[in-house]
């Protein structure tokens, strides 16, 4: 198996057989702006909803109307011993934190046989390391429905 990152640019083959390609990457603190308490439930889907809205202002333009993709991250419920266990604990709502590390991607796809020159997809997912997709991501990666997010564009 080749390392996706070959020849100096990062890509994967999806489960469909499309090679996309990294074109951009950006990654901040999934907690950039947070600043007191804990996060619960409620607040993280209020969160991954401000994420996408941001990746969406941030990497969409007229010419290249991208629709984020999310890649659903897994929570880590906070015990009641790092709260200092002075809080009550709420089981429709609890305390739990998002992997530390807000990525979003933008990725290309050449034509694989379609009329269409080439199509991009934006893609966002947390993780708990920076850099290039970690393993986990990559598996939800490879799974990616391309002809769902993606925006096919020509030169």
């Amino acid at each position: 198996m080749i390392h996706p990152m070959h020849a100096g640019r990062y890509s994967l083959t999806l489960s469909t057989k499309r090679e996309i390609d990294l074109a951009i990457l950006h990654q901040e603190p999934s907690y950039l702006y947070w600043l007191v308490g804990n996060p619960t439930r409620s607040i993280n889907r209020d969160l991954v909803q401000s994420h996408l809205r941001m990746a969406q202002e941030h990497h969409c333009r007229p010419s290249l109307p991208l629709k984020p993709a999310l890649l659903e991250p897994t929570f880590k419920p906070i015990s009641s011993r790092f709260r200092g266990g002075c809080v009550e604990e709420d089981t429709m709502n609890p305390y739990e934190l998002l992997p530390p590390i807000l990525s979003v991607a933008v990725f290309d796809s050449s034509s694989v046989g379609a009329v269409e020159a080439c199509s991009s997809a934006l893609v966002l997912w947390y993780q708990h390391e920076w850099g290039l997709p970690t393993l986990p991501v990559q598996d939800a990666l490879e799974e990616l429905d391309w002809e769902v997010y993606a925006y096919d564009w020509t030169w």
